[in-house]
């Protein structure tokens, strides 16, 4: 029995000791836990739980007693009605409201997704940039090794050796940062997703930089309403036109309100005023006489927004074109570097730098790792260049609406062929 009891707690801790994950499921997975994009929804639930809009604006009942004597008292039913089409304006400001409402929560998806995916990326950088300068400092030792080597002899090159010696100490710095920055990620990654106690981000499916450049091709070159902010602005308009479509209803209001009434008395010595029912009850009405009332005011003040929000729209669109353009211009700067870049890095994995290097070289150590140094240096250069198109694929992901309309997605990964 104790056996057993000991194999279920051995398994019971080896089960807790297993590391959680942050993978990339993980970071698109975890959405629902972001306060901001909470608060949406629950706005969006809130707003759909509206009661509506009622049969009447406004429904009074009131008392009276005339004279304090207690012998006459009267009842009354007031009914405010709606104008002709005010329940039918009510109902689409509502309409719209939630619309405006489920477009920002776009924005708030967006923001979420663009910060994961900005986290993510920005940690695979550092990592991989760790990875670079820890193999360029390793280069740099067997420099100063074989300088070492080579005291003594009319080979050895002074500069060359303390140049060695500077590059080690200025890569000890880089990979003291490179820590630095990946740990201060890591940090903000579990404030964002707490719980996990290890990364493991697959980036073997990451788009290449020729992927990548077929996607930038792909965006639009036009801002439309598939921009979430461009989306909000509008959602906003149509709720202003629909308040002042209610106020020109209600100041067209004719009908003020509709009443009915009913007095009860009990007369003193047997005398009594009303000798029937009927002469006990009661009806009116009131006409809204519109002149000189602040109606108009308020209809000119809703077409004073309108126009606001028109201006709104066309300053919106102008500075998203802007920024459009500029990103765009940007990405065809960025794909011509890439073009050259992953042209020279093909040409190094292929060995013919190597090989050039090799044939001047003969059995010059030197010469060699300077070749390696080069090698990686060209190889960086390239991922940096990858990293900077990244970043600007999830920038124009994030302003062209593509992280909202397709949350689940990875984005970062290449479609894999059927």
């Amino acid at each position: 029995m104790k056996i057993v009891c000991s194999i279920g707690i051995l398994a019971s801790g080896l089960l807790a000791a297993e590391p959680l994950v942050l993978d990339w499921g993980a970071i698109l997975g975890t959405l629902h836990v972001d306060p901001q994009l909470q608060a949406s929804n629950e706005r969006i639930s809130l707003l759909k739980k509206s009661p509506g809009i009622g049969m009447w604006d406004e429904l009074e009942a009131r008392y009276e007693m005339d004279g304090l004597d207690g012998r006459e008292h009267k009842f009354e039913l007031r009914v405010t009605p709606y104008s002709w089409g005010e329940r039918r304006a009510a109902k689409q400001i509502g309409k719209a409201r939630i619309q405006k409402t489920e477009a920002e929560r776009d924005i708030a998806l967006s923001e979420a997704l663009y910060e994961r995916y900005r986290l993510a990326i920005e940690w695979i950088f550092r990592d991989r940039q760790l990875h670079h300068h820890q193999a360029l400092l390793k280069v740099f030792e067997d420099r100063i090794q074989v300088h070492g080597s080579l005291s003594g002899t009319d080979r050895f090159d002074p500069r060359d050796m303390v140049e060695s010696q500077e590059m080690v100490v200025v890569l000890h710095g880089h990979i003291l940062a490179d820590e630095n920055d990946r740990y201060e990620i890591e940090q903000e990654l579990k404030e964002m997703i707490p719980g996990w106690t290890e990364i493991r981000l697959d980036t073997t499916g990451l788009l290449t930089s020729h992927q990548l450049r077929e996607r930038l091709s792909k965006f639009p070159t036009m801002v439309d309403s598939t921009f979430p902010e461009f989306r909000v602005a509008l959602r906003e308009l149509k709720k202003v036109e629909q308040e002042s479509e209610l106020e020109k209803t209600a100041q067209s209001k004719v009908l003020s309100y509709a009443k009915v009434g009913y007095a009860i008395q009990f007369p003193a010595a047997g005398d009594r005023d009303k000798t029937t029912a009927i002469e006990d009850a009661s009806i009116g009405f009131g006409i809204r006489i519109p002149f000189g009332d602040g109606r108009k005011q308020d209809v000119f003040d809703t077409e004073v927004d309108i126009a606001d929000q028109k201006g709104e729209i066309a300053k919106l669109r102008w500075e998203l074109s802007k920024e459009l353009n500029e990103m765009n211009r940007e990405i065809g700067s960025l794909v011509r570097q890439m073009s050259v870049r992953d042209s020279f890095v093909a040409k190094v994995d292929a060995g013919s730098l190597f090989t050039d290097y090799a044939l001047r070289a003969g059995s010059d150590p030197l010469l060699l790792l300077k070749a390696r140094s080069t090698a990686l240096q060209a190889a960086w250069d390239a991922e940096k260049l990858c990293f900077e198109a990244y970043m600007l694929y999830l920038e124009m992901l994030k302003m062209t609406g593509a992280l909202s309309s397709d949350p689940g997605k990875n984005h970062f990964m290449a479609e894999k062929t059927p």
